[in-house]
């Protein structure tokens, strides 16, 4: 119930085809999420935390984005992040199912695709 509590997403379902069929981190995943989020206002969508993972000397929050139109994940980089600090120290532990409210990140892209750079959150509903 907490988890409900804390992240109260509705349940969504994927219908994008690029989504199911390529890897999260991928240079189609990823464009096609850039896609899909320039045809919203940010403040449409809606940010859970799923889980953390460490690849390639960075630090990434694994978040679920979703609103009307998209049902996604991507990978947020939060390695050089001290307003995440606490998040990587416990490798994202009692944070999965946490709502991000108000979240900022920055879109950087180069040959393998683009890449989502964690800026800031106004609040973590934990």
């Amino acid at each position: 119930m907490f988890l409900i509590v804390s992240c109260d997403m509705k349940v969504c379902h994927n219908t994008n085809p690029i989504f199911d069929k390529y890897p999260i981190d991928s240079k189609e995943y990823t464009d096609e999420l850039v896609t899909q989020i320039s045809k919203s206002s940010l403040s449409t969508f809606e940010y859970c935390i799923e889980d953390y993972e460490a690849k390639n000397g960075k630090e990434y929050m694994l978040v679920r984005i979703q609103n009307d139109s998209v049902c996604a994940k991507m990978y947020l980089d939060v390695t050089n992040s001290n307003r995440m600090e606490n998040f990587r120290k416990l490798k994202g532990k009692s944070y999965s199912g946490a709502e991000l409210r108000g979240l900022t990140f920055q879109i950087q892209k180069d040959s393998s695709g683009h890449h989502f750079i964690f800026d800031d959150v106004k609040r973590i509903i934990d």
